[in-house]
């Protein structure tokens, strides 16, 4: 208690009075805390560009006209393949070298299919649902529209696109929150609320504000694709 005592009629002393006492101290709190407050919420927050995810789309355009390896296969996402039911047997399948059966078109980075809580996968072999956070849009092509979806963050429970009709602000309904670092979770943090989309041409975007969550954004060309989910 003394010890206490004399450390804050230094602490007063040295800063001018009680008012400048507590400043101090909540600067110093900050500067303990807030810097690893703030790297919490940006960690938890989806990435404001995708680039890497980006190459995804960029060569699957370039395999569909200059891959010799590629020559006869259909290496955009289609309903009914007997290659793959899901996104993440599409992207394994994308990544298997033609010689077992595969397409040849990816190369094995994974950590273009990791965030939040999805990691890593080591090798081919282990690449399984939990190390995908991305859903594909099947019957795309290379004459797609500008800015139809390609890839959708994994959190968008939905199995086709949804034409909006007359109402471009019909919210996504089936919206879990964005997966998040198992880090973080013992922070009281409210839940984040984001789509990630990749689109047709490899630009990405972040739809995060409550009144950018409607399928207007998302889906503007009003296409009804079939959704592969993880």
């Amino acid at each position: 208690m003394a010890d206490n005592a004399r450390m804050w009629k230094r602490l007063r002393e040295s800063t001018g009075g009680p008012g400048m006492v507590v400043l101090g101290v909540t600067l110093c709190v900050l500067g303990t805390l807030g810097i690893a407050g703030l790297k919490v919420l940006k960690d938890s927050l989806p990435p404001r560009r995708s680039p890497s995810a980006g190459q995804i789309y960029k060569r699957i355009f370039a395999a569909a006209f200059e891959t010799p390896q590629a020559g006869g296969l259909q290496v955009w996402a289609r309903e009914g393949s007997p290659h793959y039911e899901t996104s993440t047997g599409y992207f394994r399948w994308l990544m298997t070298d033609v010689s077992a059966g595969g397409a040849g078109v990816l190369d094995e980075e994974f950590g273009v299919f990791a965030f939040g809580s999805y990691r890593n996968a080591r090798t081919l072999e282990e690449f399984g649902p939990e190390h995908n956070i991305w859903s594909v849009v099947t019957g795309m092509d290379e004459v797609s529209p500008a800015g139809m979806p390609f890839l959708i963050s994994r959190n968008l429970n939905e199995d086709r696109l949804v034409d909006w009709e007359e109402i471009p602000d019909l919210h996504l309904g089936n919206l879990e929150p964005f997966p998040r670092r198992k880090s973080l979770s013992n922070w009281r943090q409210e839940n984040v609320y984001a789509v990630v989309v990749i689109r047709s041409g490899g630009a990405s975007e972040v739809l995060q504000h409550p009144r950018q969550l409607t399928w207007g954004n998302l889906n503007p060309t009003r296409a009804t694709n079939r959704i592969l989910n993880p």
